[in-house]
This record gives C-alpha cells, structure tokens and sequence, in this order.
C-alpha cells in the first residue's frame, strides 16, 4: 500500500518562491496549479500531492537551463 504525502498551500508557495495567495488565485481561476490538482482536506484547506509538486519544480528548472 503506498501512502502519499501532501503539502499545504504554503509549503508549495515556499518551495515555487512565491506567495500563497498566488497559488490560491491560479487554482480558482484554472481548477488547478500549473496542471496539479489539489486534495481538499476535510477542514477545507488545499493539499498539495508532494510527487506533483516536485515535477513542476524539475520542469521548471529544466525550463531553465535550456
């Protein structure tokens, strides 16, 4: 059985070097943040699949370099 770990909102803002309220406004405006898509917690709070996030982040840096 595997688990998965999840961030929250501002562990993802921290880790992108942005604010939250940036992710907040792109996931209401597109339904997701850059094509991931969050897990509403039962507190209503976001929560942020850690495998996803860490993608976006190497895409992001691939993006960079080349």
């Amino acid at each position: 059985m595997s688990t998965q770990r999840f961030l929250t909102t501002k562990e993802v803002a921290d880790r992108m070097r942005i604010t939250s309220t940036t992710v907040h406004k792109r996931c209401c405006a597109d339904g997701n943040f850059w094509g991931v898509l969050p897990v509403k917690a039962p507190n209503g709070r976001l929560l942020w699949p850690v495998e996803a996030i860490q993608a976006l982040l190497e895409r992001h840096e691939a993006g960079l370099k080349a």
